[in-house]
């Protein structure tokens, strides 16, 4: 995928410490952008900061289907030194289950009955964080 930061994420970089590298985003698809199609919004999950998140191509469909869900987008990120996300130019997204879409702790249990070889759980942990 061939597209670049925006002249206003550009200037960015230039006044201040930005940082370019490879990684994802997650968060709530919020919006499109009003910066024009293909463009989109995440409020990051931890932070709660929004994300200015590019896409092309069939990606945009995608987007604009997920908005309102929980996503993770895959891209190229400018960020400030700290590691703080500013904008993604994703080439990849993978959009993640709902709350109500995910087994609850009742529905777990007993998932995988002999994880442990039949050692208490503690046994097995401590073994597995001494191996480690």
């Amino acid at each position: 995928m061939d597209f670049r930061f925006s002249s206003e994420e550009n200037g960015l970089r230039e006044r201040e410490a930005f940082v370019e590298s490879y990684g994802s985003v997650e968060g709530v698809l919020e919006a499109s952008s009003c910066e024009g199609e293909g463009v989109f919004v995440v409020k990051e999950t931890l932070s709660g900061k929004l994300v200015q998140c590019s896409m092309e191509g069939e990606l945009i469909q995608e987007a604009k289907q997920a908005i309102g869900r929980r996503v993770n987008v895959f891209g190229r990120k400018l960020a400030s030194k700290d590691g703080k996300s500013n904008a993604v130019l994703g080439w990849k997204m993978q959009v993640l289950p709902r709350d109500e879409d995910l087994p609850t702790v009742e529905e777990m249990i007993g998932i995988s009955p002999n994880m442990t070889g039949g050692l208490p759980s503690e046994v097995y942990v401590k073994m597995r964080w001494d191996n480690n």
